[in-house]
């Protein structure tokens, strides 16, 4: 289910410079390449990605750590491995420094049963079904759940539709 990537996708979107989108080596073999195109249809320019594919978890979390600290709103992509709670204290640590963003998108055989991680929100994205439009396929939909807000926020849940007119 390709609905993380395009959820990440839209959300990186809105933030300006470069997206450093760094995947563990099983991802990649697993789920296939970034599709730079796929990603510019939900408004994320091809040209502002750097991949970055790592043998190792340990390697792909210390790889997002670096790219936060880097600075200047950094926005960054983990595909593939969930840290534990240290590790991702230190990406929550780097991304507060660095005034960046971090999203961790798990392997899907782990997103339901995800250990507590340090994490300001932790969000669920699902494909849902697209409204038929002049009897062919209509815009890409989201069903998106809030599951944690740190400071409060209760669950909620919301169908999103995506509009390629209005981004």
């Amino acid at each position: 289910d390709a609905a993380a990537a395009g959820f990440a996708a839209v959300l990186l979107s809105a933030r300006p410079g470069p997206v450093l989108w760094c995947r563990t080596r099983r991802a990649a073999m697993e789920e296939g390449a970034v599709y730079g195109i796929g990603l510019a249809a939900f408004g994320l320019a091809p040209e502002r990605l750097i991949l970055v594919e790592a043998d190792k978890p340990a390697a792909l979390f210390w790889a997002m750590e670096e790219g936060l600290r880097a600075g200047r709103g950094a926005s960054v992509v983990g595909e593939g491995a969930l840290p534990d709670l240290t590790a991702s204290r230190r990406l929550q640590l780097a991304a507060e420094a660095g005034d960046g963003m971090a999203l961790l998108l798990p392997p899907a055989s782990a997103a339901a049963r995800a250990p507590p991680i340090a994490a300001v929100t932790r969000w669920l994205a699902a494909s849902a079904p697209s409204v038929p439009e002049a009897g062919g396929p209509g815009r890409p939909r989201w069903r998106l759940a809030l599951k944690r807000c740190r400071g409060g926020g209760r669950p909620q849940e919301w169908m999103v539709e995506w509009d390629d007119a209005a981004l």
